[in-house]
């Protein structure tokens, strides 16, 4: 679902053999995308009858809530690139609600980082504070600037309600961990990196940690290069008898 540089690369793994998958089909808003993976432009009722086991979203968080709940519906899984959407309360409980009255399962992907597993253990073993510091060229976020500029400073909610093509990071730290209103988050438009740089810093009962990624960007310079791979490696993961 989306056939922008995210599903490209997606489609070009699975053919690859890159992982123990086929790929069925795929939708896009823009007819001519499809094409360019080798498919007929289909509407989405077409696509849901497609055949698919697991359905991937790298389009927008716009196609999460108008797609997201027909395909949990229909049993099919979902794997969600456009991580910010669930910050929605109701859009997430409602894509809970149909995957548990399915018995398909909703997938959230790492992105353009890692640690979420620690994260996520950290949060049972005692977690009190979460941040992310994001680091961008000026241009990723449409800005001119000569020196470091704090573009954005407060809750993941919000740093996902305003950024919602930028930092989907975010969103993803967020569910791991402490929840969007508490997990806190500073974006930084820095003209002196080439890469987007993510640092993720936790504290609490168990201990602390840091986790430091620089990423290359992507043709898209508002997506890093591995966010789409964190979708393979996940793909993998499902279809394949190997978990961790």
């Amino acid at each position: 679902m989306g056939c922008g540089f995210i599903g490209s690369t997606i489609a070009s793994a699975i053919r690859a053999k890159k992982a123990d998958l086929e790929l069925v089909s795929a939708f896009d808003a823009d007819e001519g995308k499809c094409a360019s993976l080798g498919f007929k432009s289909c509407s989405f009722d077409e696509f849901l009858a497609s055949g698919f086991d697991i359905a991937v979203e790298c389009a927008s968080q716009e196609a999460v809530k108008a797609y997201g709940n027909k395909v949990l519906s229909k049993g099919k899984s979902l794997l969600v690139m456009s991580v910010g959407a669930l910050s929605d309360k109701m859009l997430l409980s409602s894509l809970l609600l149909s995957a548990r009255r399915s018995g398909a399962k909703l997938y959230i992907s790492s992105g353009a980082i890692g640690g979420l597993d620690a994260l996520s253990s950290a949060k049972f073993a005692g977690l009190d504070e979460v941040c992310l510091v994001t680091r961008k060229p000026p241009a990723s976020l449409g800005m001119d600037v000569a020196e470091e500029t704090i573009v954005f400073e407060g809750s993941a909610s919000d740093a996902v309600r305003e950024f919602p093509k930028n930092i989907n990071v975010a969103a993803a730290v967020a569910l791991a961990g402490l929840g969007f209103e508490d997990t806190m988050v500073m974006l930084i438009a820095d003209p002196k990196v080439s890469t987007n740089i993510h640092e993720v810093r936790a504290s609490g009962r168990f201990g602390s940690f840091s986790c430091s990624f620089d990423n290359l960007p992507s043709e898209n310079p508002k997506t890093s290069m591995l966010a789409a791979f964190s979708a393979i490696a996940l793909l993998d993961r499902i279809s394949g008898p190997l978990q961790f």
